[in-house]
């Protein structure tokens, strides 16, 4: 039997898919929402926990649909990717510098994360970011630049 945890991100993954098929939800996204390029995003929440990130240890930099970085908790990490329009996600190997980390379990934790997604979707301000069974990490734009999708 499914756990409770399971159920619920089977749940939110399909009320994202249907969300993301809306006409109108994409035309907001176009209109207020961060573009996934040249944003800045913070982590919020990484497997169904709320991740305390004021200082923006853990982020998520797309350079272009090609190359993406950020910052692994107290690590540096760059990786190539491949970002499809259609919110396909495929992240390559990735490079992370080798400082010692008070808080590794998290850290390991966040680059696992990457290296098992599958899929991004965008919510006006919010990034999310799932694996073959569900929603792994959701972001929080941090700041935009004026690139588009």
């Amino acid at each position: 039997m499914p756990s409770r945890k399971t159920t619920g991100a089977i749940l939110l993954s399909a009320l994202l898919f249907l969300l993301a098929a809306c006409c109108p939800c994409r035309k907001y996204q176009r209109l207020y929402g961060a573009p996934l390029v040249g944003t800045q995003w913070q982590l919020v929440q990484l497997n169904g926990q709320d991740i305390p990130n004021p200082d923006s240890r853990f982020s998520l930099h797309f350079e272009n649909r090609r190359q993406l970085n950020g910052s692994s908790g107290c690590n540096r990490y760059r990786a190539a990717c491949d970002a499809q329009p259609n919110g396909h996600l495929h992240i390559g190997e990735i490079a992370v510098t080798r400082m010692a980390c008070p808080d590794a379990g998290t850290e390991s934790s966040f680059l696992e994360m990457l290296r098992s997604t599958v899929r991004y979707e965008l919510d006006a301000k919010m990034l999310i970011l799932s694996d073959s069974i569900g929603v792994r990490a959701i972001f929080q734009a941090a700041g935009t630049e004026n690139k588009q999708l």
